[in-house]
């Protein structure tokens, strides 16, 4: 809302002003879920591979996409 009126305000600022007068409302934690995985390592070459796509923006081609790809067993 002050960025809105055009006075700008560091967010440290603000922060601090909050926790003096104890305006900071309680947040609920973040609770970590635990997954089921089957963790078991392969056996032989190609049985498991692993896959990321990761999103690059570039300067002169745009967005580009690096897609990496590696084998669990000889990780390679």
């Amino acid at each position: 809302m002050l960025r809105n009126s055009g006075i700008h305000v560091n967010i440290k600022t603000v922060r601090r002003i909050i926790r003096k007068h104890n305006l900071a409302l309680p947040y609920a934690k973040h609770k970590n879920r635990t997954r089921n995985r089957d963790l078991t390592k392969p056996e032989n070459i190609n049985a498991l591979w692993e896959t990321d796509i990761h999103y690059i923006s570039t300067v002169n081609e745009g967005m580009v996409y690096l897609m990496s790809i590696k084998d669990c067993f000889s990780k390679r």
